[in-house]
Formats: structure tokens, sequence, C-alpha cells
């Protein structure tokens, strides 16, 4: 057990969250490239990628109750 499990589950860095918005960035990027006109376009791609980032997010911003603060 840590000190910081006796202080309650802790949210994330600002490095955790910099680190996150450049990757979730990066992702936008592609999927608007694929979903351009030309011989790339793959609109299902550009989903499937949309949805990956959005998982991304969606388990920086979970309930943080549900998360282990040692981990």
């Amino acid at each position: 057990m840590s000190a910081h499990s006796d202080l309650g589950p802790q949210g994330p860095t600002r490095m955790q969250v910099c680190l996150l918005a450049t990757e979730v960035m990066r992702m936008a990027g592609q999927a608007r490239e694929l979903c351009g006109a030309g011989p790339g376009l793959d609109v299902a791609r550009a989903v499937r990628t949309l949805q990956k980032a959005r998982d991304l997010l969606g388990d920086l911003t979970s309930d943080p109750e549900a998360r282990d603060a040692d981990g």
C-alpha cells in the first residue's frame, strides 16, 4: 500500500492529459485524411479510428472511484 492509496483515487497527471490530447489529435487528423476525396478514401476506417479515440477519452474521463489509486 502506498502513500497515494491513503489519499484516495487520483486523477490523471498533466503529462498524461497532454500525451492523450496529442494522440487524439493525431487520430483525428488520420480520420480526416481517410474521409477526404481521392484514392485514400476509407470512411469505415475513419470511423473506427474516431471510435478508438473516443475509447481513449472515455478511459480518461471514467469514474475515478472505479480505478485503483495505485494503478
